[in-house]
């Protein structure tokens, strides 16, 4: 329950001493809202989860803005678990240089799909078209090498962000 209900409910009462100790601090809704004494979590070198105290300083804030700050140690885990699929995936993929996207080239480049009304994840491919940080790959075969070594469990729920 929370204080302004507790208030309203009970506003007439006496307060007893000690009753402050029962009170629970409200919890961040997201990690931009971190204040001093919040408990956060981020990711080592190493890949570890570590758990520590916002106290503003320039470690937690470059943290923060490298999106290495996280409410949960379930989320620092995702986190990392994100960055391992996305390095195995490094392995298949490849990088094009500019004359592989110029207009008259017609460079086949392959990426991994999600189709969200099946629930299917397989290659596809674009020509001109680039989506950010999709990583890309110079066939179908070798996306599909990717899509088997990662596992399509593990790209729908670190890549796609599949919950379930």
């Amino acid at each position: 329950m929370k204080l302004n209900e507790l208030i309203e409910k009970y506003g007439e009462y006496e307060v007893k001493e000690g009753f402050m100790d029962l009170l629970e601090k409200p919890k961040p809704k997201s990690v931009w809202d971190l204040k001093n004494g919040d408990v956060y979590y981020f990711l080592t070198s190493y890949g570890y989860v570590m758990k520590t105290v916002w106290v503003d300083t320039d470690a937690d804030n470059e943290k923060l803005s490298i999106g290495n700050a996280f409410l949960t140690e379930e989320d620092a885990e995702f986190a990392r678990e994100h960055l391992k699929v996305i390095t195995e995936l490094k392995k298949y993929a490849k990088e094009f240089s500019d004359e592989d996207w110029a207009q008259n080239n017609c460079v086949q480049k392959y990426y991994i799909y999600y189709n969200w009304s099946n629930g299917e994840v397989f290659a596809n491919y674009d020509y001109y078209t680039s989506y950010g940080n999709q990583l890309l790959f110079e066939s179908g075969e070798k996306t599909q090498k990717a899509i088997d070594a990662v596992g399509e469990e593990r790209i729908k729920k670190y890549y796609f962000g599949v919950k379930g």
